[in-house]
């Protein structure tokens, strides 16, 4: 019988193996160089504000940027991406900060995750419409 953490590890190489294929599948039909590639409406902006998120993630966090989002719209921003970079933080503030992200944003907010995004941090870039990892 497996050690369970053994089990756990197992099935986590199984399941990015797994994410991993499905990725790259597409890859192997693109497009030849050269040839004209449509992006969607929603993935297109003329002016991106990058908001940062460093330190820990409490209910301070979450209003700074709640009110950095609604001013970036506010000066004619028309989508924005959040620079993360933290440890983790409180859980209510984190879940208020995603509820807002999803329902209330007044733009598109992408996820920058630079260099980390740890518990509370991950759980707000997947709020986001989409991941940016370096």
């Amino acid at each position: 019988m497996q050690h369970s953490g053994e089990a756990i590890h197992r099935r986590f190489i199984a399941a990015t193996i797994v994410m991993l294929a499905a990725f790259l599948t597409p890859a192997a039909h693109a497009q030849a160089p050269g040839d004209a590639v449509a992006v969607p409406a929603w993935r297109q902006a003329t002016r991106l504000a990058v908001i940062t998120v460093h330190g820990e993630i409490d209910a301070l966090t979450r209003s700074s940027v709640e009110r950095r989002i609604a001013e970036a719209a506010a000066s004619g921003f028309n989508a924005a991406v959040l620079e993360i970079d933290t440890p983790g933080g409180d859980m209510y503030a984190t879940l208020e900060l995603c509820l807002f992200l999803k329902d209330r944003a007044p733009l598109p907010v992408w996820a920058w995750v630079h260099p980390k995004a740890y518990s509370a941090g991950a759980i707000i870039a997947l709020a986001c419409r989409g991941i940016i990892v370096s």
